[in-house]
């Protein structure tokens, strides 16, 4: 993988991750450079922070001006790539009143962006237990009943985020997709507390609920993707719910507390945070549950499962396991760094992993 900072994991990974999104509109080379030529290690997270919300609010106040002169086109595009820049502004941070500010102006931004989006974006909030699942719904590019997928959101990804992983890739073939903000996912986490649960299965099935309302969807072709930590969230689904008739697992994740919490240090906070874990060690306690060891074997739609060869954040091993394990019809796609895509979620490569991804789905649903 590139190194903007050499040795440094955290930054690194997530200078990629928002460059990658120039792809489907969510940043500018030039516009990230602003910020990445002016951060300095020694100065820490604070200006990490304090660079990317100034470059986000520059390109918001952009988005306004081009709003006000009736320039919706140009607008929309500031908007969202704003959204992404106050998103990773608090990337890397975990537990961080800060959080909160650059949560809420992000989504703010996308929001406004969809305004201006054909059809414009329409918000959802799907019940589940004593919760709502806030999100949005993107209508597939189709005249007809056609397949649905629920984006299962991973540990740090939110559903505005979720856009730039390929939601535009999977409308224009017809599919339409579905993504909230489930237990311990984003503003579920910040804003209302709600931590995340080992039997993700359940908010899922709440979501393929939902979707079979939808007049824009043929019930008899749901699927899902798991992006991340949803990579394990969207298997259980698979596992146990048999309306799944196809499971990308983006990043796969057989178990949470070895192949995520110890393999890679940086994401301890985070681990941490999502599961309402004060220390180390309770956070352990609390993961050892969140595995796939009884779920793999139940899966019996096809899945597909991608992984980055060099991917820091989760094992590739993982992956390994969970094709190994599987007794469904099974694909398994370790991504080179010779080919690119071999950071985690393929970042580094996203034309190449989205293609992917929707070019399977639509052969399948």
């Amino acid at each position: 993988m590139l190194e903007f900072f050499p040795g440094n994991i955290r930054w690194n990974a997530a200078t990629i991750r928002v460059i990658g999104k120039a792809y489907q509109g969510g940043s500018e080379f030039h516009e990230c450079w602003k910020a990445i030529s002016k951060l300095k290690e020694a100065s820490g997270d604070d200006q990490w922070y304090a660079e990317w919300m100034k470059l986000a609010g520059d390109v918001e106040t952009w988005g306004e001006n081009a709003s006000r002169s009736g320039h919706k086109a140009t607008a929309m595009k500031a908007f969202l790539r704003s959204s992404q820049y106050y998103f990773t502004a608090r990337s890397i941070l975990s537990a961080d009143p800060r959080i909160l500010e650059a949560h809420k102006r992000s989504v703010a931004c996308f929001q406004k962006a969809g305004e201006f989006f054909s059809p414009p974006l329409e918000r959802v909030s799907v019940p589940f237990e004593s919760m709502k699942m806030r999100g949005y719904f993107f209508p597939g590019m189709r005249s007809d009943p056609g397949p649905g997928v629920i984006f299962v959101i991973g540990a740090d990804t939110t559903p505005e985020e979720a856009y730039f992983f390929g939601i535009h890739e999977a409308r224009t073939r017809g599919i339409s997709c579905l993504v909230v903000n489930g237990p311990g996912q984003a503003a579920s986490l910040i804003e209302d507390g709600i931590f995340t649960r080992p039997d993700y299965e359940k908010p899922i099935s709440a979501g393929l609920d939902y979707l079979a309302t939808r007049g824009e969807i043929d019930p008899y072709r749901m699927g899902l993707i798991g992006h991340s930590l949803g990579g394990y969230y969207a298997a259980r689904g698979a596992a146990y719910d048999a309306r799944v008739k196809a499971c990308v697992i983006w990043g796969a994740c057989f178990n949470a507390l070895t192949d995520f919490f110890d393999f890679s240090s940086p994401s301890k906070a985070r681990c941490m945070w999502i599961v309402g874990a004060k220390t180390e060690e309770q956070a352990r306690e609390r993961l050892r549950s969140f595995n796939l060891d009884e779920a793999v074997k139940k899966i019996r739609c096809p899945i597909l499962i991608l992984h980055g060869e060099e991917d820091g954040v989760v094992s590739p091993d993982a992956a390994r396991r969970l094709y190994r394990e599987a007794t469904c019809p099974k694909e398994l796609k370790m991504f080179s760094a010779a080919e690119g895509g071999s950071w985690h979620c393929q970042h580094d490569h996203p034309s190449m992993g989205q293609a992917y991804v929707y070019d399977w789905l639509q052969d399948r649903l």
